[in-house]
């Protein structure tokens, strides 16, 4: 009942209760204070269940830094901006909300109004969308999966069966790590078990096999969603990184490898001269050959630099042919060379150095460019040898071998004349 001038006396608290949405309030640091029958009915805890307690224990734990910054935000507003987080109801899955707060005029906190969205979100993916998701799915170059906890497929987009030629319908409720290589099946395996009690997100890569016994390189990534009601899963994407990996190797060997011969460049010398001098087992048998081709200006500066370029290229391929496996040819640069080996001792490394001369006895022939034929070379090589000792860098070994080098090339000069 009413009357003229004055206002209805309604409890507070009953009029909020029957509000549809769950509205709640919480006190600036956080602690929920109380909420209406809706809040109850919604997420399934009581008042007297969790007044006093933080709203962190309520909040998916990636959606509580967004909370915590839209509650200091509406503090001292009477509306806040509409934010989308995750809300744990008595069951420990997470419901998707809108929520939006505001100032609570004399209290010490703020009343939020949280919407359940799960309805929404039903209707959008089984209803309204759901044809058109389905289509933009299927049309991604990368595969996409929902899996139960335990790697199982529940369901895939059309991808996994262009890029591996598996029927998807045949290939449901199987095993994930069915479809990946055996050297791939621990790391899945294990991966399975880190997303389920770690970060809840993983990224690794696997072999994945394709119906025709290829494989194909995949970047994997695992997300834990078993907590989400809509998923009640994990989720996986598989990207083909085939193409990605090659050009990654092609610019590390461009980087490592001299562009003309293909032999390891300085850079990559070094760090094996480093690597070798800090092996223990390798104290005293490290020994560095050093190549220069005598009067290879000539060949340049009468035949051009193409010919000069072939020449070497054949030079690289003789000396690799020379040298033993646990060998290193590199290209030093223009027409010098330095051999890594571990010879076992001075004799060891002369049989070496004797194998290199030898290699240089048959003439080399190249195509002249410049239209004079295939002129045909009979080259030698000037080569001094050092072993490392106890104190040598990289550095000073390469040091030493091109002076010990010099030093061969001024007596051939000498023995000439």
């Amino acid at each position: 009942m009413t009357t003229e001038g004055r206002s209805p006396s309604i409890d507070a608290a009953c009029l909020l209760d029957a509000v549809p949405d769950p509205v709640v309030l919480i006190v600036a640091d956080g602690t929920l204070l109380w909420g209406n029958a809706a809040a109850v009915a919604t997420f399934g805890w009581t008042v007297g269940d969790w007044a006093g307690r933080s709203a962190s224990e309520l909040v998916h734990p990636d959606d509580w830094a967004t909370a915590v910054a839209s509650l200091e935000s509406v503090s001292e507003k009477t509306a806040g901006t509409l934010v989308e987080i995750r809300v744990r109801d008595h069951t420990g899955v997470y419901r998707r909300a809108e929520v939006r707060g505001g100032s609570a005029p004399g209290v010490d906190g703020v009343v939020l109004v949280v919407r359940d969205l799960t309805d929404r979100r039903r209707w959008e993916l089984a209803g309204g969308d759901h044809a058109a998701l389905s289509a933009v799915l299927d049309a991604l170059p990368t595969m996409a999966f929902v899996l139960t906890p335990d790697g199982r497929i529940r369901s895939a987009n059309r991808a996994f069966t262009r890029l591996l030629g598996h029927p998807l319908e045949e290939s449901l409720d199987r095993p994930l790590t069915d479809f990946v290589t055996i050297a791939s099946t621990l790391v899945l395996s294990d991966q399975l078990v880190v997303v389920a009690d770690g970060p809840g997100r993983v990224s690794f890569e696997v072999e994945m096999l394709a119906a025709d016994g290829s494989t194909r390189l995949m970047s994997l990534t695992i997300v834990d969603m078993a907590d989400d009601g809509a998923v009640d899963g994990l989720v996986a994407t598989a990207t083909d990184i085939g193409d990605l990996v090659s050009a990654r190797e092609q610019l590390r060997h461009a980087a490592t490898h001299d562009e003309l011969t293909g032999l390891p460049n300085r850079w990559l010398l070094s760090n094996r001269i480093d690597a070798a001098l800090e092996s223990p087992h390798l104290v005293g048998r490290v020994g560095l050959i050093f190549l220069d081709i005598d009067r290879f200006k000539e060949i340049n500066d009468r035949h051009g630099h193409a010919v000069g370029d072939a020449v070497l290229v054949e030079v690289a391929a003789r000396l690799v042919d020379a040298v033993r496996d646990s060998d290193t040819v590199a290209r030093f640069g223009g027409d010098e060379f330095l051999v890594l080996t571990a010879a076992a001792d001075d004799a060891g490394i002369e049989r070496i150095v004797d194998r290199l001369h030898w290699s240089m006895r048959p003439p080399v022939q190249v195509s002249d460019l410049q239209g004079d034929g295939e002129p045909t070379f009979r080259l030698h090589l000037s080569i001094g040898w050092v072993v490392a000792a106890a104190s040598d860098t990289a550095d000073g070994l390469v040091a030493r071998a091109d002076a010990a080098m010099y030093r061969s090339k001024l007596r051939r000069r000498a023995d000439h004349r």
